[in-house]
């Protein structure tokens, strides 16, 4: 019986590799959706976590509106200065930076007015003193941060697709018009070019206070703690002068923070993507159940000589239930 199972098999090959890709591309697209995602999740975890390698604690504006993609609160800049006289703070700078919102949106534009980058990716904009390195989440990859009112540093990524070099002159627009600015640095976020063709312009913090309606606001103030002080002593340190509207995390929690936003979205496209594999997985079913159906009609006459033979009719039934698992498992 095995031979006559394996002879009818290679008759019929075309209908055997045909009922074999119906399972292969349902189980190809379910893991290729877990590679990815889980690929996207790795990329923007070692991100987060980089960004905050050297930070012992970060205070940033609480979420007014759950959910929300227009930016959090801010917290005034003064509080720079009360931070920076508290016990156990032995550096803090403040800075434009949010990657969990689009509120800080500052578009490119190349010399025919296209905006650069994916048009479905956000543009953001930061802001960051030139002096506050160490809590700077970028990377100069060629010349130097941006210092004054007419300079920019972009994310390699971008530089790259548009052709745009260290010197150029190119637009930028946030709250207002477009205006120009020279290039003054290129840089990357983490270990990668770009964010999945999302846009990056570093300014210093005035010029991106200014350019986003910030003026006297900052969105993140870092702090490196002194020698023997924990990120836990230092937060609890910092808490009692915090207005209601600001929060302070330690820099693993806040990358925590970052990284579940980031979570949300991938779950999103996950469970997206797996809607469809499970489609293509019921079709996949669909379509063996019937060729086979049809198969074991059209051989009737094959099963009756066979039991003619002697075949018993649970051979029959192993030799079908054979030939459908190796139909279904030979290409792989």
């Amino acid at each position: 019986m095995r031979r006559v199972t394996l002879k009818g098999l290679a008759f019929r090959k075309v209908r055997a590799l045909l009922t074999a890709l119906a399972v292969v591309l349902g189980v190809a697209m379910v893991s290729g959706t877990y590679v990815l995602t889980d690929s996207i999740q790795r990329a923007f975890d070692g991100i987060f976590t980089g960004s905050y390698e050297d930070t012992s604690a970060v205070i940033s504006g609480k979420q007014v509106v759950e959910f929300s993609t227009t930016g959090k609160a801010t917290v005034p800049q003064s509080l720079l200065q009360k931070v920076r006289g508290v016990d156990g703070v032995q550096q803090a700078e403040g800075a434009i930076f949010d990657l969990q919102s689009e509120g800080n949106t500052v578009k490119l534009y190349n010399d025919e007015g296209e905006a650069a980058g994916n048009g479905q990716a956000p543009s953001f904009g930061f802001g960051f003193e030139g002096d506050a390195d160490r809590f700077n989440p970028l990377k100069l990859v060629d010349g130097q941060w941006a210092s004054g009112s007419s300079r920019v540093v972009i994310d390699q990524g971008t530089a790259k697709d548009q052709g745009w070099a260290i010197g150029d002159r190119i637009r930028a627009a946030a709250e207002g018009p477009a205006k120009e600015f020279t290039v003054s640095g290129i840089a990357r976020l983490g270990d990668v070019q770009s964010l999945g063709g999302a846009t990056l312009a570093v300014f210093d913090l005035s010029t991106a206070q200014q350019l986003l309606d910030k003026e006297g606001q900052l969105d993140t103030i870092f702090l490196a703690s002194d020698e023997g002080v924990t990120p836990k002593e230092l937060t609890a340190s910092i808490e009692p002068v915090l207005p209601a509207s600001a929060q302070v995390r330690t820099g693993d929690q806040q990358a925590s923070a970052d990284s579940s936003g980031i979570s949300e979205g991938v779950d999103f496209i996950r469970y997206f993507l797996l809607a469809f594999a499970a489609i293509a997985l019921a079709v996949g079913s669909f379509v063996i159940y019937n060729t086979l159906s049809i198969t074991l009609a059209q051989r009737v006459r094959e099963f009756a000589t066979l039991r003619t033979l002697g075949a018993s009719r649970k051979q029959i039934m192993r030799s079908v239930l054979l030939e459908a698992s190796c139909s279904a498992c030979w290409p792989r």
